[in-house]
């Protein structure tokens, strides 16, 4: 058994998991309003 802390930004409910020929496949979806927000632009000097 493993635990993870996920972010605010994960859709915890669309989660999914799958096992291939001994490969685990985890799929952890972004919220839809996460997906939205622009970059945020750093200046460098």
């Amino acid at each position: 058994t493993r635990i993870f802390t996920l972010p605010d930004s994960v859709d915890g409910e669309r989660i999914n998991a799958e096992y291939v020929d001994g490969m685990l496949k985890i799929t952890v979806p972004k919220k839809e309003e996460a997906k939205r927000k622009q970059p945020k632009q750093i200046d460098i000097s």
